[in-house]
């Protein structure tokens, strides 16, 4: 849905445009552990429809604290046409 705002209406500093669309999904996400307390975490979503795409990469590395608690150190990559 499109709708003037700002500058296109002749008014305000700031001019926006919404576009909303359902887009098909794929998505993978997996893990590989090392030990019982470090692990290495993957996850790559992937969307499209026509001529617009979407891709999302994730990986990174976990260390388990406790059963409840980690923390960890990701690298996550984008891109949208």
């Amino acid at each position: 849905m499109n709708q003037p705002r700002d500058n296109d209406t002749g008014g305000g500093k700031y001019a926006t445009e919404d576009h909303w669309r359902a887009m098909p999904n794929l998505s993978v996400r997996g893990r590989y552990s090392f030990t019982e307390k470090v692990s290495l975490p993957i996850k790559t979503q992937y969307q499209w429809w026509d001529n617009d795409n979407y891709l999302y990469a994730e990986v990174g590395i976990n260390y388990k604290l406790n059963p409840a608690w980690d923390i960890g150190l990701m690298y996550g990559y984008s891109d949208t046409t």
